[in-house]
Protein backbone atom coordinates (compact mmCIF):
# COMPACT_ATOMS: atom_id res chain seq x y z
CA UNK A 1 0.00 0.00 0.00
CA UNK A 2 1.50 2.90 -1.16
CA UNK A 3 0.39 6.47 1.35
CA UNK A 4 0.57 9.57 -0.18
CA UNK A 5 0.14 12.76 1.89
CA UNK A 6 0.56 16.42 0.44
CA UNK A 7 0.27 19.52 2.94
CA UNK A 8 0.96 22.65 1.82
CA UNK A 9 2.66 25.21 4.85
CA UNK A 10 2.36 28.61 4.25
CA UNK A 11 4.25 30.74 6.17
CA UNK A 12 3.25 34.21 5.99
CA UNK A 13 6.15 35.84 8.36
CA UNK A 14 8.65 35.39 5.62
CA UNK A 15 5.99 37.18 3.08
CA UNK A 16 4.78 39.84 3.90
CA UNK A 17 6.58 43.42 3.50
CA UNK A 18 7.08 45.64 6.29
CA UNK A 19 5.13 48.90 6.72
CA UNK A 20 3.78 51.06 9.51
CA UNK A 21 0.37 49.44 8.91
CA UNK A 22 0.97 45.94 10.05
CA UNK A 23 -1.90 44.27 8.46
CA UNK A 24 -0.88 45.41 4.95
CA UNK A 25 0.26 43.66 2.34
CA UNK A 26 1.95 44.68 -0.84
CA UNK A 27 1.58 43.47 -4.23
CA UNK A 28 5.10 42.22 -4.52
CA UNK A 29 4.26 40.33 -1.77
CA UNK A 30 1.03 38.39 -2.85
CA UNK A 31 2.65 37.99 -5.84
CA UNK A 32 5.59 36.07 -4.41
CA UNK A 33 2.95 34.03 -2.80
CA UNK A 34 1.33 33.11 -5.43
CA UNK A 35 4.59 31.91 -7.11
CA UNK A 36 5.87 30.27 -4.48
CA UNK A 37 2.48 28.82 -3.62
CA UNK A 38 1.75 27.31 -7.52
CA UNK A 39 5.88 26.07 -7.47
CA UNK A 40 5.24 24.36 -4.34
CA UNK A 41 1.69 22.34 -6.23
CA UNK A 42 4.05 21.92 -9.16
CA UNK A 43 6.73 20.05 -7.91
CA UNK A 44 5.10 18.27 -4.23
CA UNK A 45 1.18 17.62 -6.22
CA UNK A 46 0.71 14.43 -7.38
CA UNK A 47 -2.66 16.22 -9.23
CA UNK A 48 -0.38 19.18 -10.52
CA UNK A 49 -0.58 17.36 -14.48
CA UNK A 50 -4.35 17.32 -13.91
CA UNK A 51 -4.75 21.13 -12.94
CA UNK A 52 -5.07 23.61 -16.03
CA UNK A 53 -2.02 25.71 -15.17
CA UNK A 54 -2.74 29.14 -17.95
CA UNK A 55 -7.00 28.92 -16.58
CA UNK A 56 -5.34 28.93 -12.84
CA UNK A 57 -3.00 31.75 -13.99
CA UNK A 58 -5.54 34.32 -15.12
CA UNK A 59 -7.83 33.42 -12.42
CA UNK A 60 -5.36 33.71 -9.87
CA UNK A 61 -4.24 36.72 -11.04
CA UNK A 62 -7.72 38.11 -11.27
CA UNK A 63 -8.55 36.97 -7.65
CA UNK A 64 -5.59 38.75 -6.15
CA UNK A 65 -6.21 42.43 -7.61
CA UNK A 66 -7.63 42.92 -4.30
CA UNK A 67 -5.53 41.62 -2.19
CA UNK A 68 -4.88 44.67 0.66
CA UNK A 69 -4.34 42.57 3.87
CA UNK A 70 -2.52 39.07 5.19
CA UNK A 71 -5.82 38.16 6.17
CA UNK A 72 -6.98 38.28 2.41
CA UNK A 73 -4.13 36.00 1.46
CA UNK A 74 -6.26 33.02 2.48
CA UNK A 75 -8.21 33.99 -0.98
CA UNK A 76 -5.25 32.52 -2.59
CA UNK A 77 -5.50 29.57 -0.13
CA UNK A 78 -9.07 28.91 -0.75
CA UNK A 79 -8.31 29.05 -4.44
CA UNK A 80 -5.65 26.60 -4.46
CA UNK A 81 -7.64 24.37 -2.77
CA UNK A 82 -10.68 24.11 -4.27
CA UNK A 83 -8.51 23.84 -7.86
CA UNK A 84 -7.16 20.82 -6.36
CA UNK A 85 -10.35 19.46 -4.82
CA UNK A 86 -11.66 19.80 -8.21
CA UNK A 87 -8.91 17.12 -9.86
CA UNK A 88 -9.54 14.59 -6.99
CA UNK A 89 -7.02 16.34 -4.25
CA UNK A 90 -8.87 15.13 -1.01
CA UNK A 91 -5.62 15.42 1.16
CA UNK A 92 -3.55 19.13 0.56
CA UNK A 93 -4.74 22.16 2.96
CA UNK A 94 -2.74 25.04 4.21
CA UNK A 95 -1.23 26.11 7.69
CA UNK A 96 -0.57 29.28 8.88
CA UNK A 97 2.51 29.50 10.96
CA UNK A 98 0.38 29.84 14.50
CA UNK A 99 -1.30 26.43 13.30
CA UNK A 100 1.94 24.95 12.55
CA UNK A 101 2.98 26.54 16.44
CA UNK A 102 -0.38 24.87 17.87
CA UNK A 103 0.60 21.16 16.47
CA UNK A 104 4.36 21.32 17.39
CA UNK A 105 3.51 21.88 21.31
CA UNK A 106 0.67 19.43 21.17
CA UNK A 107 1.68 16.23 22.90
CA UNK A 108 1.73 13.59 20.24
CA UNK A 109 -0.59 10.65 20.69
CA UNK A 110 0.65 7.21 19.53
CA UNK A 111 -2.28 6.30 17.62
CA UNK A 112 -1.25 3.14 15.05
CA UNK A 113 -3.45 1.75 12.25
CA UNK A 114 -5.19 -1.82 13.21
CA UNK A 115 -6.23 -4.06 10.66
CA UNK A 116 -8.37 -7.32 11.48
CA UNK A 117 -9.19 -10.02 8.83
CA UNK A 118 -13.11 -10.53 9.07
CA UNK A 119 -14.13 -13.76 7.22
CA UNK A 120 -14.76 -14.59 3.42
CA UNK A 121 -12.13 -12.24 2.20
CA UNK A 122 -13.21 -8.75 3.83
CA UNK A 123 -11.30 -7.10 6.07
CA UNK A 124 -11.34 -3.94 8.42
CA UNK A 125 -8.57 -1.47 8.47
CA UNK A 126 -8.84 1.19 10.71
CA UNK A 127 -6.58 4.17 10.26
CA UNK A 128 -6.48 7.38 12.82
CA UNK A 129 -5.55 10.68 11.65
CA UNK A 130 -1.92 11.80 11.93
CA UNK A 131 -0.08 15.08 12.00
CA UNK A 132 2.46 15.68 13.67
CA UNK A 133 5.27 17.56 11.59
CA UNK A 134 7.76 14.86 12.70
CA UNK A 135 9.12 13.07 9.59
CA UNK A 136 9.85 10.31 12.00
CA UNK A 137 6.85 9.74 12.99
CA UNK A 138 5.54 10.45 10.23
CA UNK A 139 7.58 7.45 8.60
CA UNK A 140 6.85 4.90 11.76
CA UNK A 141 2.67 5.80 11.34
CA UNK A 142 3.33 4.94 7.58
CA UNK A 143 5.35 1.83 8.07
CA UNK A 144 2.85 0.51 10.36
CA UNK A 145 0.12 1.06 7.78
CA UNK A 146 2.17 -0.42 4.97
CA UNK A 147 2.59 -3.88 8.07
CA UNK A 148 -1.15 -4.51 8.41
CA UNK A 149 -2.74 -7.41 7.02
Amino acid sequence: MKLIFIGFVFISSQTFSQTTDSNFISKKAVNKTVKEISKIIKKESIFSDSLNWREINQEIHQNSLNIKSKQDLRVIDSFFIQKLRGVGDKHSFFLTKHEIDKIQIQPQENKQAESKYLENGVAYINVPSCLTLDDEIDKDFANNIRTQG
